[in-house]
């Protein structure tokens, strides 16, 4: 049985430490708590709308999803654009609409606290 040598060097947290996506990796900074990147990967992207990325790069090839923008070389998603692509997307066939709810008055303050 062959067995590893560990170098000394190493701090044994390192070892035990999960690798990050290659999306994590390519971020070189970390962004501050509560501060959200405007600039997504297409991972990201895909993410934050809930698809994988072979799917959003249908919805960017037939116009559903937005065009990337390009950084010396990156492609990045603007998540504003992201944003307003999605919500005009269409609803499920099950009869709801903005318009519909709307005259119900305030449903918001309806909700318990």
């Amino acid at each position: 049985m062959k067995k590893t040598r560990i170098k000394n060097s190493d701090p044994p947290e390192l070892a035990s430490a999960p690798t990050p996506s290659r999306a994590t990796r390519r971020r070189h900074y970390q962004m501050p708590p509560g501060l959200v990147a405007r600039g997504l990967a297409r991972e990201e992207a895909a993410g934050y709308v809930g698809i994988s990325a072979t799917k959003f790069d249908d919805m960017v090839a037939d116009g559903r999803m937005p065009p990337c923008r390009e950084i010396d070389g990156r492609n990045v998603w603007d998540r504003h654009e992201v944003d307003i692509a999605f919500s005009a997307l269409p609803h499920a066939t099950n009869g709801w609409s903005p318009d519909k709810d709307a005259d119900q008055g305030d449903i918001w303050g309806r909700c318990e606290t």
